[in-house]
């Protein structure tokens, strides 16, 4: 073969590549605006379903279930894009596209689930005891449907009741540790009763705007975007009906509950991280900023109070902690939040008395009957929801690692929140392939300065 001949076949060679370039690129092109058309529809159709939102008391989501035929209505439109969606699950999309299509398939699936729920309790006529989910009709296949809806799908009961007792357990020995240095600074302060209890409303705003100034100032090197969040409100809670819980977020505003004679202070640290920042405050205003229509539509509680638990890690270095003292009174929270996952399944699932439950509170926490049966009671209206603390903390310390200094652990941050809220499987999947994609990075770029030198 000549050289000319060769020539003219590069030249042919080459311009087949470039018409099957160009041909592939029309081709994702045309496959982006179909998914994005796709998108579009659902967001419409979805919103004119009007389903409601989950409510933390079992008994309102049993109450608000629909007749048989919007059920039937709202089955045909899942399984449409179940079907729909179908031929993107290997397509080439974009990363977001990606994990838009992962969100979608979950919630898919688990409306699917409980719409067959639903149906069944419709079929049945059944009525609502109002006791707990465990003696209501279907009630463990209702247990089992909220623990996925409030924490995540993959997630069992026996797994999530076995989770409890290693976190019991876990708490337990990081208490036993600090106890010892405490008894030391008692022995060099003598501990002072009543020292720590305060009296006065506007003393505790007080307090908790000035920890506001402080977190906020140090928070910045820990989290992005700190210097962006609006200014948060601070007020004393008047709904009795929220008193079951130390304190809540809603609107800008961080109420706090002060329905008895003292506020114990050596508590504010940790809620004020939890609720305020670099807790839900700051979160709402991320999920807020990385506004993602379709995704926005599904809340997931595993996420959100999984992180709210996730940062009072950072108590110290955030400002928020003055002594040992008040890092006890958050892992005394802590050793709460564990018993409660154990406690939560053997109510609802297991069928537990109050009795046996109460026992099992006594087993482990000490010198506080008041707050078990509030707790008792609240787990038996509001089935599963103290379980999202415990069990989104835990993915996120796993996904966090041994990351330790300021620069690492703002980038895991960052992995972390810029997708807005997800559901933890998701979560989970979508920041390890993050990390991987940055180790390989760091690696490339590592070699590449081993050749310069």
């Amino acid at each position: 073969m000549d050289e000319a001949t060769i020539e003219l076949l590069i030249v042919k060679l080459k311009s087949i590549f470039l018409l099957l370039l160009f041909v592939s690129i029309l081709n994702a092109q045309s496959e982006d605006d179909d998914f994005q058309n796709l998108m579009s529809d659902f967001e419409s159709e979805y919103s004119a379903l009007d389903l409601p939102d989950i409510e933390l008391a079992y008994r309102a989501n049993l109450e608000n279930i629909a007749p048989i035929s919007e059920l039937k209505s709202q089955k045909e439109f899942f399984l449409k894009y179940q079907k729909s969606l179908k031929p993107y699950v290997k397509s080439e999309l974009s990363r977001n596209e990606r994990l838009t299509l992962e969100v979608l398939l979950y919630e898919i699936n688990l409306n699917l689930e409980r719409i067959e729920l639903e149906t069944q309790w419709q079929s049945g006529n059944y009525s609502i005891t109002g006791k707990k989910i465990y003696d209501e009709p279907m009630g463990k296949q209702w247990y089992k449907y909220f623990l996925k809806k409030w924490v995540d799908k993959e997630l069992s009961p026996d797994t999530a009741y076995s989770f409890g007792l290693r976190e019991i357990e876990k708490v337990n020995a990081k208490m036993t540790t600090l106890e010892s240095e405490i008894n030391a600074l008692n022995t060099k302060y003598p501990f002072e009763q009543g020292k720590f209890l305060l009296s006065e409303k506007e003393i505790i705003i007080e307090k908790y705007n000035a920890l506001d100034l402080k977190v906020k100032k140090n928070a910045e090197l820990y989290f992005p975007y700190i210097d962006e969040v609006p200014a948060l409100q601070i007020a004393r809670s008047t709904n009795q009906a929220m008193a079951i819980a130390p304190a809540y977020y809603s609107n800008n505003t961080f109420y706090f509950n002060f329905f008895k004679d003292t506020y114990d202070s050596r508590d504010m640290g940790w809620i004020y991280v939890h609720e305020a920042i670099p807790g839900h405050h700051y979160q709402h205003y991320i999920n807020q900023k990385m506004s993602n229509p379709i995704r926005n539509q599904f809340t997931y509680m595993g996420y959100l109070e999984g992180w709210g638990a996730y940062v009072e890690q950072f108590l110290r270095v955030l400002g928020a902690y003055e002594s040992p003292k008040d890092a006890y009174a958050q892992m005394e929270w802590d050793l709460i939040r564990s018993v409660r996952v154990a406690l939560d399944v053997g109510l609802n699932y297991y069928g537990w008395s109050d009795e046996e439950a109460f026992s099992f509170w006594e087993m482990h926490i000490r010198n506080k009957p008041d707050i078990a049966q509030r707790e008792i009671a609240r787990m038996k209206r509001w089935p599963a929801q103290v379980i999202t603390y415990k069990y989104g903390k835990q993915v996120l310390d796993e996904l966090k690692g041994n990351r330790t200094s300021p620069e690492a652990l703002k980038k895991f941050h960052q992995q972390v929140l810029e997708d807005g809220a997800l559901p933890l499987s998701i979560l989970k999947k979508n920041v390890v392939q993050k990390q991987k994609s940055q180790s390989r990075k760091n690696q490339y770029y590592q070699s590449k300065s081993s050749t310069i030198d």
